[in-house]
C-alpha cells in the first residue's frame, strides 16, 4: 500500500501521491508544471505493481 508523498513511477514519469482513500488514490505527475490531480484506483495501482509497471522511487 502506498501512502501519502509516496513517489513511483509509471511509464517514465513521477508521481507523487496526495491522497489515500479505501477504493482510489490520488496522484499528481510531478515533472510536469501543467498536471493536475488524478485518481486511479486501488485495483488499478496494485496490478500495475504486480506487473512491475509502477515502481516506487
Amino acid at each position: 500500500m502506498l501512502r501519502i508523498n509516496d513517489v513511483v513511477a509509471f511509464e517514465e514519469t513521477r508521481y507523487r501521491i496526495l491522497d489515500v482513500s479505501k477504493i482510489r488514490y490520488t496522484w499528481i505527475n510531478i515533472d510536469s508544471d501543467k498536471s493536475l490531480p488524478e485518481r486511479i484506483s486501488l485495483a488499478e495501482v496494485d496490478e500495475l505493481i504486480h506487473a512491475e509497471a509502477l515502481k516506487k522511487t
